[in-house]
């Protein structure tokens, strides 16, 4: 069974508003310093987060490794057309030759291409 990340929200215990002691029990001790703004659990997750130590974890990045895809069914290694088919249109759009981002602030979700393969998926705090 493949890891759900949630759109504006999070996957398990990796979610916004976490806070830093509840993200280190969750997943363990990061690969970098527990008291930095940025935690990354890159070597057993392939995740990493920015942390505001009033508003918990702010942005969640899931990246190529991850094993799992959002609850529309995209995942790391999924086209832009598949991105396109899940969410419509993004709200803005990024194109930096071979690498792209999309945005979908009313969901919460930007996901970066390279190529047209998916290789990271940021969750952040819906746009109302």
């Amino acid at each position: 069974m493949k890891k759900l990340i949630v759109e504006g929200e999070g996957w398990r215990g990796f979610r916004l508003g976490a806070k830093r002691g509840d993200l280190i029990k969750e997943l363990g001790k990061p690969d970098t310093d527990p008291n930095g703004q940025w935690l990354q659990w890159k070597k057993k997750h392939a995740i990493h987060c920015m942390l505001d130590d009033a508003r918990g974890a702010t942005e969640l990045r899931f990246d190529d490794g991850f094993k799992g895809q959002t609850a529309a069914g995209v995942g790391m290694g999924s086209s832009i057309k598949e991105a396109l088919a899940a969410y419509g249109a993004p709200s803005s759009r990024k194109d930096n030759g071979n690498a792209k981002q999309l945005v979908w602030a009313s969901k919460g979700i930007l996901i970066g291409f390279s190529g047209d393969k998916a290789t990271q998926i940021v969750i952040f705090a819906a746009k109302k």
